[in-house]
């Protein structure tokens, strides 16, 4: 079916571009540019929300380290799986006119992994529309929100609630079809809670009860549950993987190295003793990544590609 819709999708691009031809074709969140047929004379632009190389990498490592709950066939399935897909990527990231990254750090990453010029990559994150979100009245506890899977530094949340006792985290969010992370959380105390999937605009609300938002993975192009915090008005803490951190205040967003549970601690009692009156700034910070602000400089990447 995908493969059929593939070239449906480009018998129509060939159609419409012989009606009225296009100055550049943009494709969002995939790296491979399946159904964008090669005949068309045009720039074509890929923005990625991820890269293969990148979850295989954390994939294989993570998996020596047995935090996943699954088999070792079902591993080797998506390593191998994964491989196809870097060699696709990379083949398809060299015929790209440009590529825009959602982050400086995940810039570096597909440079290095898939060989790119770096002349050709810009910088275009992702946009939040944070009037859908409520600023929220905060809380006492902590929350982390994302997949149960590979590469989310889940371990270190496991970690916290182990050595914090009386914080109270919950975790939000669901493992996927191809990693499963659940068995970290099997012998937690009662100050951890696994709350599995809640829909969008349940998360938007439990974001502005909770003090503190933990976004703790190793390999994180950009991390829309950061600005969907911080919209919210509640401070987060990340890694340095977390690629939407980049340009935020250090007073709402605190940066600590993986593994370091003590840092951890330390920076979320901080956040938790000041997050009443850091709402507001929260607030302003995640106005940064408005549509109207990232639509400027998406306009402005694409101009640049088609003079």
């Amino acid at each position: 079916f995908v493969a059929w819709g593939r070239r449906r999708l480009a018998r129509r691009l060939r159609a419409l571009h012989g009606a009225t031809p296009y100055d550049v074709v943009y494709q969002f969140s995939a790296m491979e540019s399946f159904g964008v047929p090669r005949s068309l004379d045009i720039p074509l632009v890929v923005h990625p929300s991820v890269h293969a190389a990148g979850e295989r990498r954390w994939h294989r490592r993570e998996g020596a380290q047995r935090l996943s709950s699954d088999s070792l066939m079902k591993r080797w399935f998506v390593d191998s799986w994964l491989a196809l897909r870097v060699m696709r990527q990379r083949r398809d990231s060299r015929r790209a006119t440009a590529i825009f990254a959602l982050s400086h750090a995940f810039a570096r990453e597909i440079i290095d992994d898939y060989g790119i010029d770096a002349a050709r990559v810009r910088v275009v994150p992702n946009c939040v529309k944070v009037s859908d979100i409520p600023v929220g009245p905060g809380g006492d506890g902590v929350i982390s929100v994302g997949r149960i899977a590979v590469r989310k530094g889940l371990e270190d949340v496991v970690a916290l609630g182990a050595q914090c006792p009386d914080l109270a985290i919950d975790v939000v969010g669901n493992h996927s079809l191809w990693s499963d992370y659940r068995g970290l959380f099997s012998h937690v105390g009662p100050n951890v809670r696994l709350l599995g999937h809640r829909d969008r605009h349940e998360v938007f609300t439990m974001l502005g009860q909770h003090g503190v938002l933990l976004q703790l993975s190793r390999y994180e192009p950009f991390g829309l549950t950061v600005i969907e915090s911080l919209a919210a008005g509640t401070p987060v803490v990340v890694t340095p993987a977390v690629g939407s951190s980049e340009e935020l205040s250090p007073s709402v967003c605190r940066v600590v190295e993986p593994g370091d549970i003590d840092a951890l601690a330390a920076a979320v009692r901080e956040l938790m003793s000041q997050s009443p009156s850091l709402r507001d700034l929260a607030r302003g910070e995640a106005d940064k990544f408005s549509p109207e602000r990232i639509g400027a400089v998406l306009e402005a990447a694409l101009v640049a590609v088609v003079v």
